[in-house]
């Protein structure tokens, strides 16, 4: 029997047509109503699916023009960039080992910081790539990748959030610093646990079929359990941790615009601003649907709601990057250069003061007063970010060149 196509199409209806086995297992691209129902669709895009694929042809496939091009190309094209900025990095540490014991100490740490934020982004965008281009295979390997998917996710937040604590809270104690990390680390790994755990077979769309069946008493549970239980709201079910996640990242940022130095929320909050405009636009594409929703079949290959959602996340991890460069570039700036402003310098060669007071009657009458002065209005001129000021090291030499200027 021949499956005609139907006259007027509806997104509710996608998916849920049997095709006959000649179709199912050919290779080849097909429309919407054809594929099996475990196969992981988009609401509104009716062509270009890969059907009967194996792990091979998938490889193949990355050469074809399919619904998925964009959606691999542009994530591989962003792991292979962040891969290689990591190599980059590890260079930058292996020059730092090879530096005096002090300035080591130093610098180690943040540009450790870096690493990690860059190489959980190489990691998402693998295996997001990974995952659209083989979950076309069988139902359990896509159950596989998109599980790695979300791990990776996982990750990238947890990554990003990591370097920007170190980098931007680089003026207060390191137990803030402490504080801040635990508390998301352990809030990552708990977002991801409750996401891994509610991923169905195919939760791309609302007819997605529940992993966690309803309890025999249905009718005598709760309303909000029966809503939850509901197939339409397994995306929302599956985003949700992660959204949380993102949403307490605004508790740091907020936090650092506080408490960092004017120069530092000069230069590093655009950036920021940058970052959150692509999360927040990708995240209306993904969720809305748009455009395709609006001319279903007219974007199936390209210009898709998540292809330009892919697109928003490698923008936003380039803006990202370019901060934490810039963030790099100013810890560094104190070694590489005697030109002001030194956000984070120290004590030069005499005894250390260990009160702000101290500090005035010491060097009060110094000729490198005025610069230390000077450095702490930088930072706000209170006592904690003078304090950190001298739990570092520099030349006398370098102090007082900049005094004479």
């Amino acid at each position: 029997m021949r499956i005609q196509s139907r006259r007027r199409w509806s997104p509710r209806s996608t998916l849920r047509e049997p095709a006959p086995l000649n179709i199912l297992y050919s290779k080849g691209i097909c429309e919407s109503y054809e594929l099996p129902n475990w196969y992981q669709g988009y609401r509104y895009v009716r062509g270009g699916y890969r059907v009967g694929y194996c792990q091979c042809d998938c490889i193949r496939s990355l050469a074809a023009i399919h619904n998925e091009t964009c959606n691999i190309w542009s994530h591989l094209l962003g792991a292979l960039l962040f891969a290689g900025r990591g190599i980059l990095t590890i260079g930058h540490l292996l020059y730092f080992f090879s530096m005096s014991q002090d300035l080591r100490n130093i610098l180690w740490a943040d540009e450790i910081a870096a690493l990690a934020f860059i190489l959980s982004a190489a990691l998402m965008f693998s295996l997001s790539a990974g995952y659209h281009t083989m979950h076309p295979v069988s139902p359990e390997l896509c159950i596989f990748w998109r599980k790695l998917d979300f791990v990776g996710i996982a990750f990238m937040i947890t990554g990003s959030v990591v370097c920007g604590i170190w980098l931007g809270f680089k003026c207060e104690p390191l137990g803030i610093r402490l504080f801040w990390l635990v508390a998301f680390i352990l809030s990552a790994i708990a977002a991801a646990f409750i996401s891994l755990y509610t991923i169905s077979i195919n939760n791309g769309d609302d007819s997605a079929e529940e992993m966690i069946s309803l309890p025999k008493n249905f009718c005598c549970a709760p309303w909000w359990y029966c809503l939850w239980q509901q197939a339409k709201l397994q995306k929302i079910k599956t985003w949700l941790p992660f959204l949380i996640l993102g949403l307490t990242c605004f508790a740091p940022a907020v936090h650092w615009i506080f408490v960092a130095p004017q120069i530092m929320r000069i230069i590093l909050a655009p950036g920021l601003g940058v970052m959150a405009f692509f999360y927040i636009l990708g995240l209306f594409f993904y969720f809305s649907h748009w455009p395709e929703r609006l001319a279903p079949g007219r974007f199936d290959h390209f210009g898709a709601s998540h292809q330009l959602w892919h697109l928003c996340i490698l923008l936003a991890a380039l803006a990202w990057l370019l901060n934490t460069d810039l963030a790099l570039a100013l810890i560094r700036q104190q070694y590489e250069s005697t030109q002001p402003p030194h956000l984070y310098t120290a004590i030069f060669d005499l005894p250390l003061p260990h009160s702000f007071d101290q500090f005035v009657s010491t060097f009060s009458k110094d000729k490198s007063a005025a610069h230390f002065f000077a450095l702490g209005a930088l930072c706000g001129n209170n006592k904690r970010r003078m304090n950190f000021f001298f739990s570092q090291e520099v030349s006398s030499s370098n102090i007082t060149s900049q005094v004479n200027k």
